[in-house]
C-alpha cells in the first residue's frame, strides 16, 4: 500500500495532475525547439514546425478548458484550470512570436550581406523587364554560394503585378500551406515587412501579426 502522502501533493491535488499536464506542454515546446533549430539552419521545414507548435497549444487550451467547465465545484480554483490558462498565454505568445522567422531572419542576416544585395538588385529595379523568375542558373553568387540554404525562387516584379505599381524583387523560401517568406528588395517608399535598410525587407506571408504591411 502506496502512503497517501505520496500520492497527493496535498489535499485534493494528485501527483497525476501535476506530471501529466507538465507532460503535454513538452510537446509544443518540443515544436517550437524544432522551429528555432530549423530556422537557424534555414530549414524550411521549421515553419511546420511553428504552426505544429502553435497548434498544440490551442489543442491543450480546449482540452483542459474543458476538463476544468465539467467539475462541479471549484472549477476556477483547480490544477486544471490554471494549466487551461497557462495554454492560452501560450498561444497568445505564439500568434505574437514567430520564434522560427526570427530565428531564419537572424540567420539570413548573418549570411547575406546589404550592401551586396543592393548592388545586384538596383540596377536591374531600374531597368526591370518583363515580369519573370529566374532560372537556378541565373540566381546571383551570394544566392549560391552555400552559405545560407538556396532560395525556393527569386521573382523579379516589373511594377504590372503590384499594387504600389513598382518594381519589386522577391527572394523567397517556402510555398503552399507554411506559406512563404523571404526578401524584399524594393523602392524605400513601398516596403512590408521588418526592414534592413531602406529599400531591403524581410517579409511573410501569411503575414503574422503585427508585421507592417
Amino acid at each position: 500500500m502506496i502512503p497517501q502522502s505520496s500520492r497527493t501533493l496535498r489535499p485534493g491535488i494528485s501527483v497525476r495532475q501535476i506530471f501529466l499536464p507538465v507532460l503535454a506542454l513538452a510537446i509544443p515546446f518540443f515544436f517550437y525547439i524544432a522551429a528555432v533549430t530549423s530556422g537557424k539552419a534555414g530549414l524550411e521545414v521549421g515553419r511546420i514546425f511553428d504552426f505544429l507548435g502553435t497548434l498544440a497549444w490551442a489543442g491543450l487550451a480546449v482540452l483542459f478548458g474543458i476538463k476544468s467547465l465539467s467539475r462541479k465545484l471549484h472549477r476556477f480554483a483547480s490544477p486544471t484550470f490554471a494549466w487551461f490558462l497557462l495554454c492560452v498565454a501560450g498561444c497568445v505568445w505564439a500568434v505574437i512570436h514567430n520564434p522560427f522567422l526570427d530565428a531564419f531572419e537572424s540567420s539570413l542576416k548573418q549570411a547575406y550581406k546589404v550592401k551586396e544585395l543592393q548592388a545586384w538588385a538596383f540596377p536591374i529595379l531600374e531597368n526591370p523587364g518583363p515580369t519573370r523568375a529566374l532560372r537556378r542558373a541565373e540566381f546571383p553568387q551570394w544566392a549560391t554560394n552555400g552559405v545560407f540554404p538556396r532560395p525556393a525562387a527569386i521573382v523579379i516584379l516589373n511594377g504590372d503585378n503590384t499594387t504600389s505599381r513598382e518594381p519589386q524583387i522577391k527572394v523567397r523560401w517556402g510555398s503552399g500551406v507554411p506559406g512563404i517568406w523571404g526578401l524584399l528588395l524594393c523602392s524605400p517608399t513601398v516596403g512590408e515587412g521588418r526592414m534592413w535598410v531602406a529599400g531591403v525587407y524581410f517579409f511573410a506571408r501569411p503575414k503574422p501579426w503585427g508585421w507592417s504591411e
